[in-house]
């Protein structure tokens, strides 16, 4: 496989070919070398049908274009269709009701210092990063609300403010306690359908489904996007697709060719190229393999973010049986319940957002040469298991399901543990347990009972934070007549073990909601070179981009928020691009 530094020199013919021996088959046409027979034109094509593909292909025929949307799937809509589709939107029509000003320097200050806290310089005209990475924050800002409203206006869906609960409780950003977020509730929506019935992904993705077939946009299900084509000018003028039947179709595309496709998580040749750090696996759909990478560096497109994802930790069990696991841990519920690595140790938060908890765990340990917190045991106890079943991860009973360890006392869970670890090494770098673990997370356990008891977590502040005790109010629940409410402390987020088992494990690995690397784009959503210059015809939005969030989750709801505005701004300038030439 081609290394990172081979592939940054230039764009380099020899190394996009290397990259596409790592990933697979792609392949770029010149129509000038031979007529092509297109089986289909349309002046757009859209390739993908998640958040950034349905938005490019509803705004490009909106403005009139003949559009098709291919979708490598059976099943319409990508890794969005499993989302719960709140969208992350700054300056919204919610909060200008409510005659709260977002302003647009200090959101950028927020999302520049959270994605970029290395470059980070609020006294510079681009807030200390890129050019180019600070002109896409700044259209999102610019862009993101307008996208919003004019899909409301259209009906395709409407939104109102994400409340978590049904006492109206809002959630806030995931880096609510930055000096530099000015607003760091309320700039969450959420979908809903007729009556203000709550919508989730799946409704919105076929909502958008049915407003294309209303533009007449063909929709081609099971087609997969394998190469483009280009006249002699370089521009890219359509592409090829393989269908369900094999068979390979040359579809025309007179103004531009629009990339939705998703990101590259199921693609292990690409994984273990450009993620820094282990990742065990993801949320996103097993169709999301990076097809669109190979393609775009064959034309020698400038790549970035390759390391980058959204991150979560997932059920490191769940991820090894199943490509595309059915949801990550979100957030470990219960109070009596603490994580620990493989010394027996807390090494985080429980309770902090998923992508932030997920990076804590890549601490490189230099006198061992490893990552200790890589995996981690999410300990638990009775109470905790009765007041949170069927809250997941924690199953409706500890006692039956696989992926949980059971011992009745912590020695007893430790070499349950131990046992359990020895049977998936393979997948794990064959990780073990340190010799102390046991004593170590007796200790850990009496420890993590004193703070609880004194309200204050003196290790990682688990509690403190407005983030912690908020979204805690959505994720565990207390309804069992059993475990009367007896709170220790004003601290919600901690409650003391047992002092008797039995205890509970669950093991948990590093994941992904889906990388965001890909294809770096200009503000216009067209795909540039290493030169810095436009391929033309090329556009490219969602997860299959170099993201400007890099490694940085805002808020809930910033993928789909991010996803819908560079989708629309994708679609509508492969709308308004001028024809090119076949030849």
């Amino acid at each position: 496989m081609i290394s990172r530094r081979k592939l940054l020199q230039g764009s380099g013919a020899g190394a996009a070919a290397a990259l596409s021996s790592a990933v697979g088959a792609s392949s770029v046409e010149t129509s000038a070398a031979k007529k092509i027979h297109w089986h289909n034109t349309y002046d757009v094509v859209v390739c993908g049908s998640g958040a950034a593909g349905s938005a490019a292909a509803l705004f490009a025929a909106k403005l009139g274009a003949s559009v098709a949307v291919l979708e490598k799937s059976s099943a319409w809509g990508g890794t969005t269709g499993k989302s719960g589709f709140h969208i992350w939107i700054p300056n919204n029509f919610e909060l200008r009701k409510q005659g709260i000003h977002d302003d647009k320097r200090s959101c950028l200050e927020y999302i520049a210092q959270y994605s970029y806290p290395h470059l980070f310089n609020p006294e510079h005209p681009t807030l200390g990063i890129p050019a180019n990475n600070f002109a896409l924050l700044e259209t999102f800002y610019d862009q993101a609300a307008p996208t919003i409203e004019q899909i409301m206006q259209w009906d395709v869906c409407q939104f109102g403010t994400a409340r978590l609960d049904q006492q109206g409780t809002l959630g806030p950003d995931y880096f609510e306690h930055s000096p530099y977020n000015k607003v760091p509730i309320g700039r969450g929506l959420e979908p809903r359908g007729p009556g203000s019935s709550h919508w989730v992904g799946t409704d919105v993705v076929l909502a958008f489904r049915e407003a294309l077939r209303e533009l007449n946009v063909a929709i081609k299900m099971r087609h997969r996007a394998t190469g483009v084509h280009r006249n002699s000018q370089g521009q890219v003028i359509g592409i090829t697709a393989e269908d369900n039947q094999g068979q390979t179709l040359n579809i025309r595309a007179r103004r531009g060719v629009v990339f939705g496709t998703g990101c590259f998580s199921h693609n292990k040749n690409l994984m273990d190229q450009f993620q820094l750090l282990p990742v065990s696996g993801g949320c996103a759909v097993p169709t999301n393999e990076g097809d669109f990478i190979p393609i775009a560096s064959e034309l020698g497109a400038q790549l970035g973010n390759m390391s980058g994802a959204w991150r979560a930790q997932v059920i490191l069990e769940q991820s090894i049986a199943y490509k595309s696991v059915l949801s990550a841990v979100f957030w470990p519920t219960g109070d009596s319940m603490l994580i620990v690595n493989k010394y027996g140790q807390r090494c985080i938060n429980e309770k902090r957002n998923y992508n932030d908890r997920a990076k804590a765990l890549y601490h490189y340990d230099a006198n061992r040469c490893e990552y200790p917190n890589m995996i981690n045991m999410m300990i638990y106890d009775q109470r905790c298991a009765d007041l949170n079943s069927y809250n997941f991860p924690i199953p409706p009973r500890s006692d039956i399901e696989d992926f949980v360890v059971k011992g009745d006392s912590l020695k007893e869970l430790s070499q349950a543990i131990a046992e359990r670890l020895e049977k998936v090494k393979a997948h794990t770098g064959m990780m073990t347990l340190d010799k102390d673990f046991s004593d170590n997370l007796i200790n850990s356990v009496q420890r993590f009972n004193s703070m609880a008891k004194a309200g204050v977590d003196q290790d990682f502040g688990r509690g403190s934070y407005d983030y912690d005790k908020e979204w805690y109010k959505i994720f565990d629940k207390r309804n069992d007549p059993r475990w009367p409410d007896k709170p220790y402390s004003d601290n919600a987020t901690m409650y003391p073990l047992q002092s008797e088992g039995p205890y509970y494990a669950i093991i948990l690995g590093p994941g992904t909601l889906g990388t965001n690397g890909g294809p770096v784009t200009n503000p216009q959503g067209e795909v540039i070179n290493y030169q810095n210059q436009v391929i033309e015809g090329l556009y490219a939005a969602g997860n299959c981009m170099a993201h400007p969030a890099a490694n940085a989750y805002w808020a809930a709801g910033a993928t789909i928020g991010t996803a819908l505005t560079f989708g629309r701004i994708a679609g509508e300038s492969a709308a308004k691009a001028t024809i090119k030439t076949d030849s």
